[in-house]
């Protein structure tokens, strides 16, 4: 800050008005709180071991939640951009929460850490540009790459498929495929196959008093950590009084992003998807007459693993190249262990592979 100074003679002295106005402006020492002493992890891409084989199953899962399951979303290209700016949003979390853990020490200190999180993020969209560009003929390989293993492609894939738009995704996907060799797309299907073994994400159900007080107001928040997206389903009983009780839902605490509203009679109350993996409710009644109330159910859902075997398997020259016995084995393992999503995405790709054995 500036500090204004005046002279008497060859005495500088400082006015004690300023003096009193400059310790205002010192920077304050923060608690170290848990929070601000937290390391900042990125956890894009998590790299876990490749299993040669899955584990035997004697009996399938017991289906527990009777919330019918979307296999194929109908807005996928609605929530892109959406996905996209959650991304984007959590980066920028990131870069933050490191500059204020490292805002007391030296600047050199915390501008590597910047330089560093800034260097990841380019050479994440470099490596999109440069596979989307990837020359038909060239061969790719662990060597260039600079690979862990085969099977480490199979995570980029997925890295970049939840980072970039759709249509760049899949061109990047296309040019791997065919610069791959064979045993790099046996590695590569393998590794997706383990992808699918994913523990199935935690349903949660919210629901008000039925029926509900009047003077109203409550919020609350839903998260499902791990999430791409949420999908809530309403009870088909959900009802209140129309133009005057409403639940507002959103992606953001302000409610500002993604709002939905809803209000009236049952007819009133679509099912709908949100970007993201939290989901911010409140509810509000007005003084009078009141109805059954609102319940609805939240499955927190993934973009993309389930998309990379699906294009292997609909590639024709890529499938001669595939383990398919070993795919299959995967996948009804996968049909018995898994539940809901998962376990219709499995049996979807278990039809995919009966259906490439009689075109072949």
């Amino acid at each position: 800050p500036l500090l204004l100074l005046w002279f008497d003679g060859e005495e500088i002295k400082t006015d004690e008005t300023i003096r009193t106005l400059a310790q205002k402006w010192q920077p304050s020492r923060r608690p170290r709180s848990e929070e601000r002493n937290t390391k900042a992890v990125d956890t894009d891409m998590i790299v876990i071991s490749c299993m040669s084989k899955p584990s035997h199953c004697e009996k399938a899962t017991e289906e527990i939640n009777v919330v019918a399951q979307k296999l194929i979303t109908n807005s996928e290209s609605d929530l892109q951009l959406s996905y996209a700016k959650q991304r984007r949003s959590k980066s920028s979390a990131l870069l933050h929460k490191e500059l204020d853990v490292r805002s007391n020490r030296a600047v050199r200190q915390y501008l590597v850490k910047v330089n560093q999180a800034i260097a990841t993020l380019y050479a994440r969209h470099v490596l999109a540009l440069l596979l989307a560009d990837w020359p038909v003929e060239a061969q790719l390989s662990e060597e260039a790459l600079e690979l862990n293993g085969a099977s480490h492609m199979a995570y980029i894939l997925d890295m970049l498929m939840q980072l970039e738009e759709r249509l760049l995704w899949e061109k990047i996907l296309q040019r791997v495929l065919k610069g791959c060799s064979q045993s790099m797309l046996s590695s590569l299907s393998l590794t997706a196959c383990q992808f699918m073994e994913e523990p199935g994400m935690a349903v949660q159900v919210r629901e008000s008093k039925h029926p509900y007080d009047n003077n109203a107001n409550f919020e609350d928040k839903v998260h499902i950590p791990g999430a791409i997206y949420l999908s809530v389903k309403f009870d088909s009983r959900c009802y209140t009084e129309e133009g005057c009780d409403e639940l507002i839902m959103s992606s953001s605490s302000d409610f500002l992003q993604d709002v939905h509203s809803f209000s009236g009679s049952p007819q009133k109350w679509s099912d709908f998807e949100i970007p993201g993996d939290t989901l911010y409710y409140r509810f509000m009644s007005d003084m009078s007459n009141t109805e059954w109330g609102y319940k609805f159910t939240v499955t927190g859902g993934h973009r993309g693993r389930f998309e990379i075997l699906k294009q292997m398997l609909a590639d024709v020259r890529v499938l001669s190249h595939l383990p398919v016995a070993d795919i299959w084995e995967w996948q009804v393992g996968v049909a018995c262990r898994q539940t809901g999503s998962q376990r219709l995405k499995a049996i979807h790709l278990l039809l995919r592979l009966l259906q490439c054995q009689c075109e072949t």
